[in-house]
């Protein structure tokens, strides 16, 4: 019997790694963060809130082909597989002669956590991974050679990453930094033209958008220094990155060796975007799983190094092993739900697909961020629903499509987690709180701009406020409605506006805000007794079933004892 051929075994192993994957999609809970993906790919653009369009593309080719999990994760599954053919594309043909550098190309891929596990889950990093790894194959050509093809599938695997992620830019920028040269050569602004056309359409609808996306992750996701943040970061990228692998190219990164010009600018970006995101814990918590593009240059590092290992020491046989184990395992505990770092949950489904029997007709407004909402759209794609975020915390797609606005005036139910005054249902052995009401009313369409004359305050004293309040929404506000009545207060946030402290205003006038209405009052606040003696930001917010809305800004006072 002839003997298997390196090729054959890799396409053997790349096909059984696809059936582990389809096996995965199929037994594995959905993620929020997913279902909200499948959301955006009901809605196509140029770009969204938190990302640009490419997962939603691939959430919208799943959905047009299967139902269920399949619908989002089919896709990923598939560019997963054409990711690691990529990367085995690139490798020198010295390195994959034999079955025994293939065992050790796959055993290392596979053993790397986040990028194994991206194989089966949606998100804009299974996209990113695909086209950096698409890259790479092109960026090698291109420096090896002068084909003008290489300069067309370079412009495509760099506009795949744009459209990705914006990690894309900071490898991009890695990249140039290391062949700064290359702007002397005609083709390179061949190449740039080329992708400025492709990615044009995306920043037009940054530009209309006021480049929401930039915003949101450049300046509202800043929380301020924390050293835990960058204790937490450290760890997180073991366990992201395998502690043996990263260990090994973080040795190697110091290590003189022979590299040729590829590898070295993969060695570059790795150690660029780990740098890069442990400066990021500086202004705020970072996500270990930010940085699962580096499990690619710790392929092509670490890749030669354990085949030259392989030679002398053989307990690195029994690391590969082991770790492929390990991965095995958590993959299963992940199909049972029962891994503990991560939650996927596929009786949620069947909860929400409960939730809209129990609701009938009504729209749904979730308190909280887009995960419930999302979850609930994909569970039921006849679903009426909305979001509203709790207070001063991060946006969504939600407000941005602004789907609250067609519920205003409507019957709706209004629900919440984690309330003590929300009643609790009971409904087909499923339990929800919230509120029924005949008349939903969002106060994020009042406008208030007010007048301060004071900006030292002193604790338990009343002082003078004069504001213009402005109904912007086409529907009547009914602050004494008996369903959801709204109450104007003083506010005054420090670090967490979770904490706020706050003085409702006593204004019996203010019954009815007609829609475009805009009126004006004087009045008094009394100063809370229990504030800390130290500065806080002042605003006037309505508060409802909803929480706390934004209607004012900010006016930096302090308070003295």
């Amino acid at each position: 019997m002839k003997p298997l051929s390196s090729k054959t075994l890799f396409y053997i192993l790349l096909g059984l790694w696809f059936i582990i994957d389809l096996i995965q999609i199929s037994t594995t809970g959905i993620k929020h963060d997913e279902a909200y993906y499948y959301v955006w790919g009901q809605y196509l653009d140029w770009g969204y809130f938190d990302h640009p369009p490419m997962v939603a593309v691939l959430t919208f080719l799943s959905d047009l082909f299967f139902d269920g999990l399949w619908s989002i994760r089919f896709f990923s599954t598939v560019i997963h597989t054409f990711t690691v053919w990529f990367i085995w594309q690139t490798i020198d043909e010295k390195l994959k002669q034999n079955t025994t550098q293939v065992l050790y190309f796959f055993g290392l891929a596979f053993s790397l956590p986040m990028f194994s596990a991206y194989g089966f889950i949606t998100t804009p990093d299974s996209v990113l991974l695909f086209f950096f790894a698409g890259f790479t194959w092109a960026f090698k050509n291109f420096l090896n050679r002068r084909k003008t093809s290489d300069i067309f599938w370079l412009a495509i695997a760099i506009t795949g990453m744009i459209y990705s992620k914006y990690h894309a830019f900071l490898i991009l920028f890695l990249v140039m930094v290391m062949h700064w040269r290359l702007v002397k050569q005609k083709r390179f602004w061949l190449l740039f033209l080329m992708v400025f056309i492709l990615v044009l359409p995306h920043f037009i609808w940054l530009y209309h958008n006021e480049f929401i996306s930039f915003k949101y992750h450049l300046i509202e996701r800043s929380h301020g220094f924390n050293i835990k943040y960058f204790l937490e970061f450290i760890p997180g990228q073991f366990g992201v990155l395998n502690p043996y692998f990263l260990s090994l190219f973080l040795i190697l990164v110091f290590k003189k060796m022979e590299m040729d010009t590829f590898t070295k600018t993969m060695r570059f970006i790795g150690v660029g975007v780990l740098l890069f995101f442990a400066m990021m814990t500086l202004k705020g918590r970072v996500e270990a799983h930010w940085t699962t593009i580096v499990s690619i240059p710790i392929i092509f590092v670490v890749f030669p190094f354990v085949l030259k290992l392989s030679r002398s020491k053989r307990y690195i046989k029994f690391v590969i092993v082991s770790f492929v184990g390990l991965i095995l395992v958590a993959r299963v505990l992940i199909a049972v739900d029962k891994f503990p770092a991560q939650h996927f949950d596929e009786s949620e489904i069947a909860h929400y697909k409960t939730m809209k029997e129990f609701v009938k007709d009504r729209p749904v407004i979730f308190r909280g961020s887009f995960q419930e909402p999302a979850t609930y759209y994909f569970a039921n794609s006849d679903a009426k629903v909305a979001n509203k975020p709790f207070y001063r915390k991060r946006h969504t797609q939600f407000e941005l499509w602004g789907w609250q606005d067609q519920y205003l005036g409507q019957k709706a139910f209004i629900a919440v987690r984690f309330s003590n005054q929300a009643p609790a249902h009971k409904y087909r052995g499923e339990n929800f709180k919230g509120w029924f009401v005949d008349y939903y009313q969002d106060s994020r369409f009042i406008e208030i701009k007010y007048h301060l004359k004071n900006k030292s305050l002193q604790k338990n004293k009343t002082y003078d406020i004069e504001f213009e309040i402005l109904n912007t929404s086409e529907i009547d506000f009914h602050f004494n409605d008996k369903q959801m009545p709204l109450h104007l207060h003083v506010v005054f946030i420090g670090d967490d506006p979770v904490k706020a402290k706050s003085h409702r205003l006593t204004l019996p006038e203010l019954k009815i805000l007609k829609a475009g209405e805009k009126k004006v009052f004087k009045t008094q606040f009394k100063v809370p007794k229990n504030l800390d003696a130290r500065s806080y930001n002042l605003t006037l917010s309505i508060f409802s079933k909803l929480g706390f809305t934004t209607n004012s800004k900010d006016t930096l006072v302090k308070i003295k004892d």
